[in-house]
């Protein structure tokens, strides 16, 4: 809670904030330097060059880093050849920038993987055997334990290929199910294991983003649901070593305060990546940051008090993620319907903070409903080996079990109703 104090207006003094940066770095008179941005009269014409002003938004991001102390990341100290982090993000680069081309799978392949065409187990089979290296690689890339983003460009730890990942799983899912069909159950595990092992290199590091969260969620469900659906679920039963499938899907507990965790890596990404350009003039972000139609007339969308834009939109990350720290999972949604106080920001400053603020009440339930889809696909493992079922996370009730379908399904709830969730099926053990 610790910048909640921080109200109204901010000083922009002149010889500090973005204000003297710009005076000490550009020269500019005081009227220009007060812009967020040193526009000819087209502003479509910026005066600095991109890579000013990627020199001007790193020192500006350092010198607020040196006045919130408390923002300063802490990074761990992996190995390049242990970073499964960084040997993820190297892979995609291989595919395209940040891995956009996916990877080369012939378009039946491609179809059985996302669901849109039938299974077909020896062409799978086929096509894995004639690339095993590549699966392979891709295993052992998501066996690697560790994580970090020390060292690495921002930019490449904010932008990559989610179809890339997406895919990397899906093949090795396939892997999975195709082993655990000719009984071997070790390198199941092992294939299904590295699905939530790419998915920890993309959120367990020090600064994951909104991005990198949601894709590794997705990563997570979609395995969830193959574990159970397909792998363990056989027609005519599985003999699967339940506990040890209970043990994966289990996973890592998470709490709020995980979440608060994406968020404080969510906000170095934007304030350093989006923001800070975008205020400093940068001609491919501001237009995105700013909504013309709740501009000031007549300032023709200028930003005026920089620095105070920056200060609002720290202060309401710092109180959300404060906030998240000290609260229950169905408290979560709530949180981040609340918008940032823009006490003291200029008009066109409190609409780049409200084009900032879209769609974080979303994605907070959007992470909620991940953590009851996560207890859901355990509580269908617990109820095929006759084990205590885990309590539905945001309510607290229990799960429903129909014995005579063989379905465990969410307990009744409005919160929960919303979600449409079909029953799961609970696998059949011999």
């Amino acid at each position: 809670m610790l910048l909640l104090a921080l109200g109204g207006a901010w000083a922009l003094k002149e010889n500090g904030g973005v204000r003297g940066l710009l005076a000490r770095e550009d020269s500019v008179s005081p009227a220009a330097a007060s812009m967020g941005g040193k526009y000819d009269e087209d502003r479509s014409k910026p005066k600095r060059s991109r890579e000013d002003i990627q020199r001007l938004a790193e020192k500006w991001y350092r010198e607020i880093l040196e006045k919130h102390p408390e923002m300063k990341l802490s990074f761990k100290d992996v190995p390049n050849e242990r970073n499964g982090f960084l040997q993820f993000l190297n892979f995609m680069d291989r595919f395209g920038k940040y891995g956009a081309d996916g990877l080369p799978l012939p378009e039946n392949i491609s179809a059985m993987l996302n669901g849109s065409s039938p299974w077909d187990a020896a062409a799978i089979a086929k096509w894995l055997e004639e690339n095993r290296a590549l699966v392979e690689e891709i295993k052992s890339i998501g066996l690697l334990e560790e994580q970090s983003v020390k060292g690495i460009d921002m930019e490449r730890t904010m932008f990559f290929g989610g179809r890339l990942a997406n895919e990397c799983s899906k093949l090795l899912l396939a892997d999975a199910r195709l082993a655990m069909a000719r009984g071997d159950e070790e390198a199941a595990l092992q294939s299904a294991q590295a699905v939530f092992g790419l998915a920890d290199h993309l959120d367990r590091m020090e600064m994951p983003s909104l991005l990198s969260e949601t894709v590794a969620i997705l990563m997570r469900i979609n395995a969830r649901k193959a574990i159970v659906n397909e792998i363990l679920g056989a027609e005519g039963g599985t003999t699967a070593d339940l506990a040890a499938w209970q043990g994966l899907l289990a996973g890592d507990s998470e709490t709020p305060a995980d979440l608060a965790e994406v968020f404080f890596g969510e906000w170095h990404h934007t304030v350093r990546s989006y923001l800070m350009p975008g205020l400093l003039g940068d001609p491919d972000y501001l237009p995105v940051l700013m909504d013309s139609s709740k501009a000031e007339p007549g300032t023709n969308g200028e930003i005026r008090d920089p620095d105070a834009v920056v200060e609002a939109h720290l202060r309401y990350f710092s109180s959300l993620m404060a906030q998240m720290k000290n609260s229950e999972l169905g408290e979560l949604p709530g949180l981040s319907a609340n918008p940032p106080d823009k006490t003291g920001v200029s008009q066109n400053g409190a609409a780049i903070l409200d084009l900032l603020y879209v769609g974080s009440s979303a994605w907070s339930k959007g992470w909620t409903r991940s953590q009851t889809d996560k207890a859901l696909y355990q509580a269908a493992l617990q109820a095929a080996s006759g084990g205590e079922l885990p309590l539905e996370p945001y309510t607290g009730k229990p799960f429903v079990i129909d014995r005579e379908t063989g379905t465990v399904s969410l307990p009744e709830d409005p919160w929960l109703d919303s979600m449409n969730y079909q029953p799961v099926k609970i696998p059949v053990v011999k």
